[in-house]
């Protein structure tokens, strides 16, 4: 059930990035885009942002990814990450370069048997 709602969280990010690309083609400014209507009389968006079927903000969810345009304006704005490669990178510690650890190296070594 966990693998079919990241699949469909996936799957709205597409569809509201594609909106976005559809939108910029027709040269509709982003700040409109949670007000724009397809034709007359036809919003693109039917509910109200804050609704419950509000279906997430276009200006929010239609970005690209992107690693070197994200810039940062708060420190709590910072992205929390971990990489792991024969050695471990974190933020958790003051030596963001250490040996992986055994517990995780043990529970690595159990998914690749699986």
């Amino acid at each position: 059930q966990g693998l079919t709602i990241q699949s469909l969280r996936q799957e709205s990010i597409y569809l509201h990035r594609d909106i976005v690309k559809s939108m910029r083609q027709l040269g509709v400014k982003l700040d409109k885009l949670s007000t724009a209507k397809i034709v007359k009389n036809v919003r693109l968006f039917e509910e109200p942002r804050g609704s419950k079927g509000y279906l997430g903000d276009p200006n929010l969810l239609g970005i690209s990814p992107s690693l070197n345009r994200y810039r940062v304006n708060k420190v709590s704005d910072v992205i929390e990450w971990e990489f792991i490669n024969r050695t471990l990178f974190s933020y958790k510690d003051t030596n963001p370069k250490r040996r992986v650890p055994s517990t995780m190296t043990e529970g690595f070594n159990d998914i690749l048997r699986e």
